[in-house]
């Protein structure tokens, strides 16, 4: 498919930022992002079994919830934090979601147990030593 494309030098939309924009709030736009998962994978579950895509959609929304665990990691809310990395592995009963789960929380146990020394520059930096 071909199409034509033209530069212009208008303006043609503004966007206003201000405090209570949904997207400054991450945590509650992933809720956002889960809620719309869930809602189409109850919509649409036969015609996704049908195409063997139940999987992904699990898989997204245990991205989804980890991501609002990590969040709230950072927040300093460890407990809720855990919690959501149980309820991303609960989304999707698979040997990759349950690879991920346990590299999210054994790196974050770590950090929590050395009482912060272990610091997520300090984590990326041993990273990158490790691959070479």
């Amino acid at each position: 498919m071909n199409t034509d494309f033209i530069f212009m030098n208008e303006v043609l939309l503004d966007k206003d930022s201000h405090g209570t924009n949904l997207t400054n709030n991450q945590i509650e736009t992933c809720q956002f992002h889960n809620q719309v998962l869930r809602s189409f994978l109850a919509k649409y579950r036969d015609f996704l079994s049908l195409r063997r895509l139940v999987g992904l959609v699990g898989l997204a929304l245990a991205a989804k919830t980890y991501q609002m665990g990590n969040l709230y990691y950072e927040r300093g809310e460890i407990k809720v934090a855990f919690g959501h990395y149980w309820t991303g592995l609960k989304c999707s009963l698979t040997l990759q979601n349950f690879m991920r789960f346990l590299w999210i929380v054994t790196k974050k146990s770590t950090r929590t147990i050395s009482g912060g020394i272990i610091s997520r520059k300090n984590w990326v930096i041993f990273l990158r030593k490790l691959k070479g």
